[in-house]
């Protein structure tokens, strides 16, 4: 009776080792699991993503693999897909290494970057001017980099453009003013000189506001402005000479474009 006592003793204790040790084994392929689910999940948010960017699983803190979204691809030329599991220091992305790692070092002290401006090289060898946001994540499958490329090489060259014609409007003898649903709204230097009045004086202004009741031919002010207005929103210059007012009442005749 003692022995069967003791084997059945044993017995239960084995099985119950037995189970704990199955039952661990199915946490762990359960935890593998979920693992690889984070991580798909994560990758297919950033592929539907519409701006570009990147998914970095990092190792010891460092980059070992980068996958890039649809828009990245389409953005910087590659082929689909050619590029994953690449980090951007292994194919030349950026085109000064400085900026990267000042910007990797940015993200690991602050877990966060942006904007932060850099000059990045696509596939055709062509620069791109970026504006990068960088964020680190930490998920139940370790922690990951998320990074986004802003492309604002057309924006900076529009702004650049824009200050050109600034200057050059700013250095103009003639009297220049900008005119929006019917009336004044900007007048440089030239354009206050001309009138006699400062520029804000003339903005919010109408044509007509700055002229007399009748023009020179004698036709109403209002109703040639309307039509020559007309004439150039439908696509046609107009060049012609328009009497004006200038801020103490006295009269003068200017050559206009419009």
């Amino acid at each position: 009776m003692l022995l069967s006592v003791c084997l059945v003793r044993i017995y239960s204790e084995l099985s119950s080792e037995l189970r704990a040790h199955s039952q661990a084994e199915q946490d762990l392929l359960a935890a593998k699991a979920a693992l690889e689910q984070s991580h798909a999940v994560h990758l297919a948010l950033v592929q539907q993503a519409p701006v570009p960017m990147s998914y970095s699983p990092l190792v010891d803190g460092l980059i070992a693999q980068s996958f890039w979204n649809h828009a990245w691809y389409a953005t910087f030329g590659h082929p689909e897909g050619y590029k994953e599991g690449t980090p951007g220091s292994a194919f030349g992305l950026w085109k000064d290494p400085e900026l990267r790692r000042r910007f990797m070092e940015e993200l690991h002290l602050k877990r966060w970057v942006g904007p932060f401006e850099a000059r990045l090289e696509d596939a055709s060898g062509a620069e791109r001017l970026c504006e990068m946001y960088g964020s680190l994540i930490d998920s139940g499958d370790g922690h990951f980099g998320m990074i986004t490329y802003i492309d604002i090489t057309a924006q900076r060259a529009n702004e650049l453009h824009l200050r050109e014609f600034e200057a050059m409007v700013q250095s103009a003898d003639d009297g220049i003013l900008f005119i929006d649903q019917g009336v004044f709204t900007a007048a440089h230097a030239g354009a206050e000189r001309m009138f006699g009045a400062p520029a804000h004086a003339l903005v919010g202004k109408s044509p007509v506001e700055l002229s007399p009741a009748v023009q020179a031919d004698g036709r109403p002010s209002h109703e040639v402005a309307r039509s020559l207005i007309e004439a150039t929103l439908s696509g046609e210059a107009q060049r012609f000479h328009w009497l004006h007012c200038r801020a103490n009442g006295e009269l003068f005749t200017a050559q206009l474009s419009l």
